[in-house]
């Protein structure tokens, strides 16, 4: 009774393993947000996807629309915005197909999906939270599992 037990504790463990994390990405892929998919690797570019903001430049009590659109339906994404030494700054709103993520240093500032669902074009709102300086917003936009691509980038826009 134990090994089988076990043997579908393991297979269960592998099969979220290859299928992905249908309910978000966890915070430890904060720093280089790429997803644990087993042996998933990031795909080469172009990519059929990018990361736009609605604004080059906001007053620090402004926000700033992210859409995350493609070519393609997607299933899955991370999204930070990040000052120019790469530290996550900022925060997101929440949003019915994203759930934010607590980035050290941060709190709520990056956001990844609640589902696996498919997704055709998401725009989210971020505000610049005491951030002041020059910022890109940076992502990873999942197919499938084992279908990603990372270091998707905004153009760069300014928090005065």
């Amino acid at each position: 009774m134990f090994k089988v037990s076990a043997l579908s504790f393991v297979l269960l463990i592998l099969v979220d393993l290859y299928y992905g994390f249908e309910t978000g990405a966890p915070e430890g892929v904060c720093v280089d947000m790429k997803p644990k998919h087993l042996n998933a690797k990031p795909q080469l570019p172009p990519s059929p996807y990018k990361i736009s903001v609605s604004k080059f430049s906001i007053g620090s009590s402004e926000k700033i629309d992210v859409t995350i659109e493609g070519t393609e339906v997607f299933k899955g994404f991370l999204l930070q915005c990040r000052n120019s030494q790469g530290v996550p700054v900022g925060k997101f709103e929440s949003h019915p197909s994203g759930q934010t993520l607590n980035c050290a240093p941060g709190k709520d500032n990056a956001l990844t999906h609640r589902n696996a669902t498919d997704k055709y074009s998401l725009v989210f709102k971020w505000k610049p939270a005491g951030f002041k300086g020059t910022a890109v917003c940076i992502g990873t936009v999942v197919k499938s599992a084992p279908i990603f691509w990372t270091q998707l980038k905004s153009p760069q826009f300014e928090v005065v």
